[in-house]
Formats: C-alpha cells, sequence, structure tokens
C-alpha cells in the first residue's frame, strides 16, 4: 500500500514539476529593461544634413554590446555616415549600411564591464533628399546584450518631416564653381554664393589618413567684412569663433566625420552660412587574426584560410593574401588555397581600410607529402624492389636480425627447461 502511495506521489510531482516548467520561464527569464531609441530633428529642408543619436538607456541592466538594426527610407534620404559614442568605442564584425535596399546595421563594444548609464551609440548623418514624412526605424532584432544575454525591451523609430524649401546653410558635398562675373551680370543673385572647400580633404566622400585639415572659403561678388568659423562633430553646427582671413589650418583630435561650418558677414549688412564634411580615419584596422582550416595534411585535400578584423572609422574595405610568391585582394573572410607542394607556407593577410591604413598578420601552414608519395629523393632501397625496400632500411634490418636471433633460441630455451624438470623428478 506504502509502496503504491510513493508511486502516485511521484507521478504528482513529475506532473507539478512538467506544469511549472511551462510557467516558469516567464518569471526566471524574463526580458530585460534596457531601451534604444532615436533623437533628432523633428523638421528639415530639402538638401539639409542632419544627425540622429541612437540613445542607449540601459534602466539598470550592465550593458556591454550593442547591435542597431534598422531601416531608412532611401528615396527621401540619404545615408552619409556613422560614427561611435564615447562609451562603446570599438566596432563590431557585420557593421554595414546598404543604400541599395535602406538597411543598416552597427555594431558597437566595450571591453571590461558594461555601463549603466543613459549614453548615446552612435551618431548617423542623414541628407534629405525629398519633401514628405520619413520614418527611420529601429528593428525588434537589435539587441543591447550583457554578460552574453540580450537585455533589450524595446527598440523605438524617429518621424521627421522633410520640407520642399531648400535651406540656407550650403552643406557641401562636392566641390562648388563660383560662378563668373558675367554670370553674376546676368543673374545677380548668385553674388552672394560662398564657396567653401579644403585643400588636403578634397572629396567629402573620401576617408583621408591625414587629421591635419586646411579648410578656405570665398564669396562670388560680395566683400566680405567678418569670418566666423568652427569645426565640430555635428552636420547642423553653428560657427562661433571670429578668424582673420579666409583659410583656416586646424587638426582633429580623432578620426570620424567632422564637419567645418563658416559664417561670412559682408559689408552689406547681409550674412551668408555654409558647412564641409570631412572624413578622417589615421588609425589601422585592428591586426587581422588569420586561422588555417586545416594543418597537416597532403595537397589534394580542400583547405582555406579564414580571417576578419574590425575599423572603428572608415570600414575595412578589403583584405590583401599573399601566398607563394602570389599577391592577390579580396572581399571575403576567407580563402581557399590553391594546391601547395609539400612543406610549411606562411600566408600574410593585410586588412585594409577605406582610407588606406593597413595592418598585417600571418599564418603557417603545414602541408605534408600525400600517401604513398616518397617524403624526400628515393634512395637505393626504394630502387630494389619491395622486400630489399622493407629489410633494407637501417631500422627494419636490426629488427628483422633480432627476430631471426630469438626464433633461433627458442629451442634451446626449451630444452634447458625439459631437462630442469626430469632431475627435479
Amino acid at each position: 500500500m506504502s509502496h503504491m502511495l510513493m508511486k502516485r506521489c511521484t507521478a504528482w510531482s513529475a506532473l507539478l514539476s512538467l506544469v511549472l516548467g511551462f510557467l516558469m520561464p516567464a518569471t526566471t527569464h524574463a526580458a530585460g529593461a534596457a531601451v534604444l531609441s532615436l533623437t533628432g530633428p523633428g523638421k528639415v529642408n530639402v538638401g539639409q544634413v542632419f544627425s540622429v543619436q541612437v540613445r542607449l538607456d540601459p534602466k539598470g541592466e550592465d550593458i556591454d554590446t550593442v547591435r542597431i538594426n534598422g531601416s531608412y527610407p532611401k528615396d527621401q534620404v540619404r545615408w552619409i555616415g556613422a560614427t561611435l559614442g564615447s562609451d562603446f568605442p570599438s566596432s563590431s564584425p557585420n557593421t554595414f549600411f546598404d543604400e541599395g535596399s535602406g538597411r543598416f546595421s552597427i555594431g558597437a563594444f566595450r571591453l571590461g564591464s558594461g555601463t549603466r548609464k543613459a549614453t548615446t551609440v552612435a551618431t548617423i548623418t542623414f541628407r534629405a533628399r525629398a519633401n514628405g514624412n520619413v520614418k527611420i526605424a529601429l528593428d525588434s532584432t537589435s539587441r543591447a546584450i550583457s554578460a552574453g544575454e540580450n537585455r533589450l525591451s524595446s527598440a523605438q523609430s524617429l518621424k521627421i518631416s522633410i520640407g520642399g524649401k531648400a535651406v540656407d546653410k550650403l552643406v557641401v558635398e562636392q566641390p562648388i564653381t563660383l560662378p563668373t562675373k558675367e554670370e553674376v551680370a546676368e543673374k545677380p543673385e548668385l553674388a552672394s554664393m560662398l564657396r567653401i572647400s579644403s585643400l588636403t580633404h578634397t572629396d567629402p566622400d573620401v576617408w583621408y589618413r591625414s587629421r591635419d585639415i586646411v579648410i578656405s572659403w570665398e564669396s562670388a561678388g560680395k566683400a566680405i567684412e567678418r569670418n566666423l568659423f568652427s569645426l565640430d562633430g555635428y552636420a547642423d553646427g553653428t560657427p562661433r569663433a571670429t578668424v582673420q582671413g579666409q583659410t583656416v589650418s586646424q587638426t582633429v583630435p580623432r578620426d570620424g566625420i567632422w564637419f567645418a561650418h563658416v559664417e561670412a558677414a559682408y559689408t552689406d549688412g547681409t550674412s551668408q552660412t555654409a558647412s564641409l564634411r570631412l572624413q578622417v580615419d589615421a588609425t589601422p584596422p585592428r591586426r587581422p587574426v588569420p586561422l588555417a582550416d586545416q594543418d597537416l595534411v597532403p595537397p589534394t585535400v580542400p583547405n582555406a584560410i579564414r580571417y576578419g578584423t574590425t575599423d572603428d572609422a572608415s570600414g575595412v574595405e578589403r583584405y590583401r593574401i599573399a601566398l607563394a610568391g602570389r599577391s592577390l585582394e579580396v572581399t571575403d573572410t576567407s580563402y581557399p588555397l590553391p594546391e601547395l607542394e609539400p612543406g610549411v607556407h606562411v600566408a600574410s593577410v593585410t586588412a585594409i581600410d577605406r582610407a588606406g591604413n593597413e595592418s598585417t598578420n600571418d599564418v603557417s601552414i603545414e602541408v605534408v607529402p600525400a600517401l604513398g608519395e616518397p617524403s624526400g629523393p628515393a634512395d637505393l632501397s626504394d630502387r630494389l624492389g619491395t622486400w630489399w625496400g622493407i629489410f633494407g632500411r637501417p631500422l627494419f634490418a636490426l629488427l628483422f636480425v633480432a627476430l631471426v636471433a630469438l626464433l633461433l633460441a627458442l629451442p634451446w630455451v626449451f630444452g634447458i627447461q625439459r631437462r630442469t624438470r626430469k632431475r627435479s623428478k
């Protein structure tokens, strides 16, 4: 009776455990509280360059890694670039933007402990293309990770209204040619055109390795009485410092996207502002870590090396592979090895970012002879047939002699044992 009671109790306990197993995960593995959101201007004009900040509010969570997945209407805004914030300074692999689909993914992490303070993870810069209401959205696949576990509860989006009127501030994306005196005489409104350019960073879409920047500006027709200038990381920044002349040389303190802002006050009491985008990356990518799929394999066995690294500013553009006297550049993060001769080979993998900075690391691959292949020059034993090829080698010959001696000694040993037994009887 007691035995059956114990079995029934055990069955009820198992059933209770099963029910609790379905109910408990909602409480024991509750979603985190962290929130990702977007902040930026509520309204911009066509042609204006504006910035959107990706904000993280950990809400008590200890966050060490963030993955920002999102989208934007590619027909209404154009992606210009993205920079990471100081609290998450390192870029994760698979960070990209796709102008064709209007999708982006930004990975960022910090070394050591996580952070619990609200902070800007990244700043994304766009240019308004066409009027209308746009939505820059963060996907639910975004992540805020603490010790390997996603602690993100929600990812919010941002709506921006783009007006049809052109902006007063001129944000230069390509160098502007000033109108001629004849063109100004024909169209007086061209006289107020302000041209800003860089002697060192001539193309706003190109990344440059130099942090020393020279900016100059000039007006098409009006005389400039006073100049204001500033250099910062904001597309909508305001020039504040009075400068002499119309050329400024400055050194930026770190890599990233910068904006030079100029305000020209004319003698007739009017003024005009203009900005120029500059992209700086003076730091090489982190050293790649190449690894071979297999080692100590014959040439006929398929093999490959795999590698990867990150770059915090412009991003890794391509890799250069140097092996067996050949060199080629690829964008993939794996390289199928050609059939190599037996021996030790060294493959050099160089990561190159969009500014041309490079970092290199090596990996060794040892190739062994295929089965049945001689490992060195053929000797006499290889030329005189199978039996001599085996027994003609010193080690095998020694073992053979020892075996023959043992066989010859066995009758003598057994004979001694028989005689010893007879005497003992």
